[in-house]
């Protein structure tokens, strides 16, 4: 049997290897309701691992999120905006919401990726929010890209 030489080839050559981005919660969500029973504040730094965006999301303490506009209706179907998305919709809340993060549908797909690490739920639940907001949600982007 022959043997086939194998010459070891340097990082080098091909340039640097991009950082591997996986979308992960880097801290906890710590957040409180406001007076007017809708609206919350975010009390700490929350960070997300984005592999939409290719970088981690800062979003800062003060910032007020809704965490969905779900209706009420359809939480029977998927939950509660502050339940097993809450962390998926305050970031979602973040890229819509703040000039130069995302574009609308980068913003979704922000979403999304974000609630498949959130939590085990069903892919109906989640394919259901997501097109939500694909469908519902362009009035309310304000990301401006």
């Amino acid at each position: 049997m022959d043997t086939i030489p194998i010459t070891p080839i340097s990082p080098s050559e091909f340039g640097p290897a991009p950082p591997l981005w996986l979308p992960t919660y880097l801290s906890p969500l710590i957040a409180e309701p406001l007076a007017d029973g809708i609206h919350w504040i975010n009390h700490e730094r929350f960070f997300f691992e984005s592999a939409e965006l290719d970088r981690i999301l800062c979003i800062p303490p003060g910032f007020i999120t809704d965490f969905a506009s779900t209706p009420r209706i359809l939480w029977t179907l998927v939950g509660a905006p502050t339940g097993w998305y809450s962390k998926a919709a305050m970031t979602h809340d973040y890229c819509f919401d703040t000039p130069g993060v995302a574009t609308f549908h980068q913003s979704n797909r922000v979403f999304r990726e974000a609630m498949q690490i959130s939590a085990t739920h069903n892919a109906l639940q989640q394919w259901a929010l997501y097109e939500g907001v694909q469908v519902f949600g362009r009035s309310s982007y304000r990301g401006g890209l």
